[in-house]
């Protein structure tokens, strides 16, 4: 089992992915150098990203992009896909195999399987955060999984409860924060 940690986050004025940030810059993959194209049929593409933010992505991570739109339950646009190839910077970094363009703004978002999550949130907060299963989250979400109030003294919120050795239980993509804007909160994922 390997822990793995993303530093402290602070919330802004909607919600956030739990394991993501947002592209600083457009991102235009490189087609198949063949048939000039995307996607089915063609060699995977490449593309650096840039980021708004430093991230802790690494080598091997599948991430997924999108709008925040991309992430509702239902949506008819879904997010693209690839894989992290290289790591320049902890903002700037190689993925191939995007489908499309994506403009700055747009979410990217760690897509990786693992056992258990764990979001700790800090007594200085000024509010709970609240963990939904897409960008709804918030206190009247419809796919909200738990409030998660701000304390030091408690142990960290996790998904799911109890002993691990769920093997690949939770899908980080599907994971989204709401707070008080200013508020932090701190994630951390056990794979297996």
């Amino acid at each position: 089992m390997a822990q793995r940690g993303f530093g402290t986050q602070t919330f802004g004025s909607t919600p956030v992915p739990v394991f993501g940030t947002t592209l600083g810059a457009a991102v235009n993959p490189t087609p198949d150098f063949y048939t000039g194209q995307l996607g089915a049929g063609s060699n995977p593409s490449s593309a650096r990203i840039n980021l708004s933010v430093a991230y802790q992505f690494r080598g091997g991570d599948h991430v997924v992009i999108g709008a925040s739109n991309s992430f509702t339950q239902g949506t008819t646009t879904p997010p693209d896909g690839g894989t992290i190839q290289e790591v320049l910077s902890a903002s700037d970094y190689v993925v191939t195999g995007l489908n499309r363009k994506h403009a700055a703004g747009e979410y990217v978002i760690l897509a990786l399987p693992c056992s258990q999550i764990q979001i700790q949130t800090p007594a200085a907060n000024t509010g709970s955060a609240y963990l939904a299963e897409d960008n709804t989250a918030g206190v009247n979400s419809p796919t909200l999984i738990a409030e998660i109030p701000k304390s030091s003294l408690l142990p960290p919120y996790t998904l799911p409860q109890g002993a691990g050795g769920n093997i690949n239980a939770v899908e980080t993509q599907k994971l989204w924060l709401d707070g008080t804007s200013g508020d932090k909160f701190t994630p951390s994922l056990l794979t297996i």
